[in-house]
């Protein structure tokens, strides 16, 4: 399963689309965000439930909105990963690589569970160094111990070696394929970034 971290309010946040996105090719994916309980969050909610994707109805929030949003705490997100027992990626969505309070309490969480997911950045981080990194354009300095899926050139790099993928048209589609050829490892294995898979 494929856990995306990050904002939900309204339908234009770029984590709940980018779990909409994942959702029409990959059905093991769950939204991982404080939802509110307004107008715009109902909405989400709404259309969570009638694409059929996954969320933990604890993390709706009463009078949590946009303006005034709930920050999960390292223990309530620990609380949910614990509920599911075949994560293999937990993906940090666009606005929250920079967000150093969230970026925080995920990856204290990550730390504390059983078997910590491979960790998939949208966007660079300068907060941490995830396993894999989703940018448009190649860095000017690439680590050569991360993996980047470079979306602009179709290519999965990591250090010297490049792979050419056929679908990397956006973030969603990458991740969903990824995750269908057990890249973040199988239903059988502890997760893991395998990239001789593809």
């Amino acid at each position: 399963m494929v856990f995306v971290y990050g904002n939900a309010f309204s339908k234009e946040d770029s984590a709940f689309s980018l779990v909409r996105e994942i959702r029409k090719r990959e059905p093991r994916v769950c939204l991982l965000s404080a939802l509110s309980d307004d107008e715009a969050g109902l909405s989400v909610i709404d259309t969570m439930i009638s694409e059929t994707i996954l969320f933990d109805p604890a993390t709706v929030y009463p009078g949590t909105t946009a303006d005034n949003p709930h920050v999960m705490s390292a223990s309530e997100i620990k609380e949910i990963l614990e509920t599911y027992s075949d994560i293999k990626a937990f993906v940090f969505s666009r606005e929250i690589v920079e967000d150093e309070v969230r970026v925080r309490e995920a990856l204290s969480a990550l730390d504390s569970i059983k078997e910590r997911p491979v960790t998939v950045s949208v966007g660079e981080s300068g907060l941490f160094a995830a396993d894999l990194t989703i940018v448009r354009k190649r860095p000017d300095a690439a680590d050569a111990e991360r993996a980047y899926l470079i979306l602009d050139e179709g290519k999965l790099v990591k250090g010297s070696g490049e792979k050419s993928l056929p679908e990397v048209a956006d973030e969603g589609a990458s991740i969903a394929f990824l995750s269908q050829n057990d890249v973040f490892g199988s239903v059988t294995e502890k997760p893991s970034l395998n990239l001789i898979r593809l």
